[in-house]
């Protein structure tokens, strides 16, 4: 159970008759005077040592919270309490168990900031409807509350969802929560709010993959290296094992985007180079180089090494080891730097102006051809569709139109809740605006994806101003 928080002006504010939802209930059997030590009701069967009870209802003036007994287990209809009642009550008074009986106001900060206790925990006053905390001293930051079982070990609840001093700015999805709550004359149940808000958010994103609002331009993903064509995507892109989520890939001031290209097309074109990796750190001078496999080298050759400025040249390849021996000690062709494990090592690639893109089964964003010294230390900038993530906070924003949509839905599934058991109708006319909303939404929603171009064929065929194409067609 979580508290459901309020702040009004400085007040932080506890709805105590959230502590009633689905808790067992029964009646008084007869009346109870002040200063009783046994109740007796209807049935016991939910109640044991060391419980809270709440008899009458909160905000009740006659009402008042009381502890079972703590050795003295209920029997019959007769429970035994730890106290006497402080008042008198009427024979068929409901009787809640509840779990808790204090509440603890906190503040942060910043949001999800370090928590600091305002004052101490509170006694929730069963003749009020809510349990209040007047902060004087704070303007800003963010409030939270939750439950204490004083008599069970001083046990807490889970915090409630986090609350701005300032209120719930508009566009919120809880600034919606509370306006739909408040059409219904109820208090939010954020929980099933905020289930509701997830639910309306993947039937959104099922009727159209790329919105306009998803879209997010400008993204850096690194700055181009020596012998370096790898770059890791965007944690927040939509589909990161395909194309169909990114717009456009630019290189540094380059005038024209990169031109994409599938992946088994990109292969071509590094068909004729060799790629892998070293296999342990070699260091200036040395007179081997082992890399992690050397079955498609050269006998003898240049490989080139990611962080050794100039080729390395070798007279011999033991491919069954990985060794390449004959580098010379020092002078053209040899180690100069250290190198370390893991390195890229080439042979027989081509370096120049990047031009063209594609991913890899690691959704990793590969160009060609590796970027030459005119191209070293340029940004890979990207243009993508973000997947919508789920919300799970009340001050999670939603773009203008899900706003709207999302409150639509809520009406739907809250008056199904309230008027047909939970069974929501697609006659419900919240249900039809909303169906009416989505559907002129997705006709006129722009986000679709640009490639300049899809495939190699495409590239062969048209005269690109800028692009060096010819490699393509060999």
């Amino acid at each position: 159970m979580k508290a459901k928080l309020k702040i009004y002006e400085e007040n932080l504010q506890v709805n105590n008759n959230e502590l009633l939802r689905g808790q067992f209930r029964t009646y008084l059997n007869a009346s109870v005077a002040s200063a009783s030590g046994t109740i007796t009701v209807s049935d016991i069967s939910g109640v044991a040592v060391d419980n809270y009870l709440l008899i009458g209802r909160f905000g009740d003036p006659d009402s008042e919270i009381v502890l079972t007994h703590t050795s003295s287990a209920p029997s019959g209809s007769t429970i035994t309490l730890a106290a006497n009642t402080v008042k008198a009550h009427t024979e068929s008074d409901p009787v809640y168990l509840i779990d808790w009986n204090q509440v603890e106001f906190s503040r942060a900060a910043t949001t999800g900031g370090s928590k600091v206790v305002l004052g101490s925990a509170q006694a929730i006053d069963a003749t009020l409807e809510h349990s209040v905390y007047n902060d004087t001293t704070n303007t800003t930051g963010f409030g939270y509350a939750r439950f204490k079982n004083v008599i069970a070990g001083n046990t807490f609840s889970e915090y409630s969802v986090e609350v701005p001093y300032t209120g719930l700015a508009a566009g919120t999805v809880g600034e919606a929560i509370q306006s739909v709550y408040e059409e219904f004359k109820l208090s939010p149940d954020y929980k099933f709010a905020l289930t509701q808000a997830n639910d309306c958010l993947d039937d959104i994103n099922s009727r159209k993959k790329n919105w306009t609002p998803s879209r997010v331009l400008n993204e850096s993903l690194g700055a181009t290296s020596d012998l370096s064509y790898s770059f890791s995507l965007p944690s927040a892109i939509r589909e990161p094992d395909n194309a169909n989520s990114i717009i456009e890939v630019r290189l540094g001031d380059k005038e024209l985007p990169l031109l994409y290209v599938d992946y088994q097309t990109f292969k071509l074109a590094l068909d004729a180079s060799n790629l892998t990796t070293l296999n342990g750190a070699a260091s200036a001078g040395d007179l081997t180089i082992t890399l992690t496999d050397s079955n498609d080298f050269d006998e003898s050759g240049t490989i080139h090494v990611v962080g050794n400025t100039d080729g390395i040249t070798y007279t011999s390849n033991a491919e069954s080891t990985g060794v390449l021996s004959g580098v010379p000690a020092s002078g053209t062709g040899s180690i100069t730097a250290t190198l370390a494990t893991g390195a890229n090592v080439w042979q027989d690639m081509d370096e120049g102006e990047p031009n063209f893109w594609t991913l890899d089964s690691s959704s990793n964003l590969l160009i060609d051809p590796l970027p030459d010294s005119n191209w070293i230390n340029k940004n890979i900038y990207i243009d993508y569709f973000a997947d919508v993530t789920s919300v799970d906070d009340i001050a999670d924003v939603l773009d203008v139109r899900r706003y709207n949509l999302f409150k639509m839905w809520l009406r739907w599934k809250l008056r199904a809740e309230l008027e047909n058991n939970g069974v929501p109708s697609t006659k419900d006319p919240d249900f039809q605006r909303y169906e009416s909303a989505l559907q002129r939404e997705v006709k006129f929603d722009k986000g679709d994806k640009l490639h300049v171009f899809q495939n190699v064929r495409d590239v062969a065929t048209k005269q690109v101003k800028g692009f060096d194409i010819s490699r393509w067609n060999e």
